[in-house]
Formats: C-alpha cells, structure tokens, sequence
C-alpha cells in the first residue's frame, strides 16, 4: 500500500528521479556518447527534470527529445535528445572560462550543461526568437541555480554582439545557413 506521508512520497520521487538520471547518463556512457569526463559531470550535476516541470520522470530521463511547444499541430521547440545533447558539447569542446554563445535556448537545459562547464570564469548567453520560450528558459535556469546564464530575447540571425567575443557557438534550432 503507497505511503500517505507527504514526506515519503516527495523522498520516493526524488529517489526515483535519481535513479533515472543516473541510468540515463550509464546509458549514454555506454552507447558511446558521453566520452569526456567533465561532459558527463555536467550531465550528472544537471537535473533534466528542473527544465521539464510536469513531464513524467520516465519520459525525462528517456533518451528522447521532448516537445515542449506545439503550433498549428506542428512541434516549434522541444527539449533535444540527451544524446544529440552529449554529441553536440563533445564536439563544441567547451572548456572552463570560455565565452559560450547559444542560440536556440529551449527549455535552458542546454545552456545549464555548457554553464557547468565552463564554471565561474565562463559565460554562456542563450539567445531565444521565441519570448515565451526565452521567458521560460530564465526561470528555469534561476531555478536549476544557473541564474548566471544570460537569455536574450532576439533572433539569432546575428547572434549577440553585445556579449562577445565568443570561444564557442552553438546552434541548437533549425538553421539554414551559417553566415
């Protein structure tokens, strides 16, 4: 019979969500995708559940992209799979006290991996078309405890300016063309 503890229930859930990161991320490990250790330590230290609020915790930590925004029956953002996530920062190579530049801020997950990698001499400024989304990115962040990464509301067509140079440039949206 389930617990009416409140207590207990909150405990069991976080349990259950510890387990399921962490079989997430031996999963990664093993398929290959996570090569580096710092990647993996950012994927360990990031709770995906903080950027996916009311998604059941066994579709979180699926290794699948999550839609989280739908128009006209058609999916405009959506949480990207963990392993195309580990693809993309092991070739990104993002190192501590780089300058990171992302455009495309989704749920803010993202931005929280490459905010731990490149630690308190870094920066990483997420650009979002989308101010729903970039509102949302924000919070989710702040709440996550990586309140030092800088969502902008703007078309990434040019990227950010204003927060440049950049050591690294990430595309986590639909591109055309990189100009």
């Amino acid at each position: 019979m389930p617990s009416t503890d409140p207590f207990a229930a909150a405990a069991e859930k976080h349990l259950d969500a510890n387990i399921l990161h962490h079989a997430l991320i031996e999963k990664l490990e093993a398929d290959g995708h996570l090569k580096r250790p710092r990647i993996a330590a950012a994927f360990r230290a990031v709770p995906r559940q903080k950027f996916l609020p009311g998604v059941p915790l066994e579709k979180v930590y699926s290794d699948q992209a999550i839609p989280t925004k739908v128009e006209n029956d058609q999916v405009v953002s959506s949480s990207s799979q963990p392993a195309m996530m580990a693809i993309m920062l092991e070739q990104l190579d993002v190192r501590a006290g780089d300058h990171v530049l992302e455009i495309g801020a989704g749920t803010g997950y993202n931005a929280a991996l490459m905010a731990y990698l490149v630690g308190d001499g870094g920066q990483v400024t997420s650009v979002e078309i989308d101010a729903e989304l970039a509102e949302s990115a924000g919070s989710h962040l702040k709440e996550a405890g990586f309140g030092q990464v800088q969502v902008v509301t703007t078309d990434g067509v040019n990227g950010y300016e204003p927060n440049g140079p950049y050591d690294r440039i990430i595309l986590t949206v639909g591109g055309w063309e990189i100009l």
